[in-house]
């Protein structure tokens, strides 16, 4: 009925509105890039956090156990940082001849403030406690981001992950 009215009979879209689709379509998916970036890297700091503190578990475990080593059972068990981004188990004194396990961070986590020899906790056989007074806070960064994550070590011995 209209198409003795009308010259043409338009089917399709025209370059201005593919073009707006286009563009549309690129600013979410650089707005979905910067959000799955960031969800990635809060990711790794999670599973950092998680890794330090069930290190930490594990030498109060080994402390409260009374783990044996073949020279005998130890005094102290505990985590000492030897590197911004490594760390072990160790036993009695914290030195490199004491690890009992080594572990790395992974994914560009470091951990804030590091400083050789004093990013160190330990725990006395048999009770599993700490003999220093205060917290030790531990803060992990993601490298080149500032997302942070810290464990607290309090002198009773709890392991608490802060958000």
């Amino acid at each position: 009925m209209f198409s003795k009215y009308t010259k043409y009979n338009h089917k399709g879209v025209s370059l201005i509105e593919l073009m707006v689709v286009i563009a549309i379509i690129g600013i979410m998916s650089s707005i979905g890039f910067a959000l799955w970036q960031s969800s990635k890297n809060a990711t790794y700091l999670d599973i950092a956090q998680r890794e330090v503190a069930s290190a930490v578990r594990a030498a109060q475990s080994y402390a409260l156990q009374g783990k044996r080593l073949s020279s005998g059972v130890p005094s102290t068990y505990g985590v000492g940082f030897t590197a911004n981004n490594a760390y072990c188990i160790y036993h009695d004194s914290f030195n490199a001849g004491n690890c009992i396990e080594t572990f790395a961070l992974n994914n560009g986590v470091v951990l804030r403030g590091f400083s050789a020899g004093s990013n160190v906790v330990f725990f006395n056989v048999p009770f599993g406690d700490r003999s220093s007074s205060g917290n030790i806070t531990w803060t992990f960064e993601h490298g080149g981001t500032s997302m942070t994550k810290s464990i607290v070590i309090y002198p009773s011995g709890k392991v608490e992950e802060l958000q």
